[in-house]
Protein backbone atom coordinates (compact mmCIF):
# COMPACT_ATOMS: atom_id res chain seq x y z
CA UNK A 1 0.00 0.00 0.00
CA UNK A 2 0.96 3.55 -0.73
CA UNK A 3 2.64 5.33 1.93
CA UNK A 4 0.48 8.21 1.15
CA UNK A 5 -3.19 5.89 1.18
CA UNK A 6 -2.33 4.31 4.48
CA UNK A 7 -1.77 7.47 6.17
CA UNK A 8 -5.40 8.59 5.35
CA UNK A 9 -6.61 4.87 5.92
CA UNK A 10 -5.32 4.94 9.67
CA UNK A 11 -6.63 8.31 9.66
CA UNK A 12 -4.17 10.32 10.77
CA UNK A 13 -4.63 13.01 7.52
CA UNK A 14 -7.73 14.23 6.89
CA UNK A 15 -7.75 13.67 2.91
CA UNK A 16 -5.18 11.76 0.78
CA UNK A 17 -4.60 14.98 -1.06
CA UNK A 18 -2.99 16.59 2.58
CA UNK A 19 -1.05 13.34 3.17
CA UNK A 20 0.73 13.50 -0.01
CA UNK A 21 1.35 17.08 0.26
CA UNK A 22 2.71 16.69 3.86
CA UNK A 23 4.83 14.03 2.41
CA UNK A 24 6.34 16.45 -0.27
CA UNK A 25 7.21 18.90 2.30
CA UNK A 26 9.54 16.50 3.61
CA UNK A 27 7.73 16.34 6.68
CA UNK A 28 7.32 12.28 6.49
CA UNK A 29 10.11 9.59 6.72
CA UNK A 30 9.91 5.92 6.27
CA UNK A 31 12.43 4.03 7.77
CA UNK A 32 14.50 6.74 8.84
CA UNK A 33 14.27 8.28 4.84
CA UNK A 34 12.79 11.17 3.43
CA UNK A 35 9.50 9.57 1.84
CA UNK A 36 7.98 10.10 -1.76
CA UNK A 37 4.00 9.64 -1.85
CA UNK A 38 4.19 6.57 -3.98
CA UNK A 39 6.66 4.74 -1.55
CA UNK A 40 5.16 1.44 -0.66
CA UNK A 41 4.60 0.33 3.30
CA UNK A 42 5.12 -3.34 4.15
CA UNK A 43 4.61 -4.51 7.48
CA UNK A 44 7.36 -3.74 10.53
CA UNK A 45 8.25 -0.60 8.65
CA UNK A 46 8.38 2.33 10.83
CA UNK A 47 7.15 5.97 9.84
CA UNK A 48 7.49 9.37 11.44
CA UNK A 49 5.71 12.14 10.67
CA UNK A 50 4.93 15.79 11.94
CA UNK A 51 1.86 17.46 12.40
CA UNK A 52 1.64 21.09 13.81
CA UNK A 53 4.93 20.76 15.03
CA UNK A 54 4.56 17.50 17.03
CA UNK A 55 6.70 14.40 16.05
CA UNK A 56 4.59 11.13 15.76
CA UNK A 57 6.23 7.50 15.08
CA UNK A 58 3.99 4.76 13.94
CA UNK A 59 5.14 0.65 13.56
CA UNK A 60 3.05 -0.81 10.75
CA UNK A 61 1.62 -3.85 12.59
CA UNK A 62 -0.91 -4.84 9.52
CA UNK A 63 -2.56 -3.47 6.30
CA UNK A 64 -5.70 -1.67 6.51
CA UNK A 65 -7.74 -3.76 4.11
CA UNK A 66 -9.42 -1.04 2.35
Amino acid sequence: MRIDKFLWSVRKYKTRSIATDEIRKDKVQLNGDVSKPSREVKVGDTIHFRIEGIQYGLKVLDIPKS
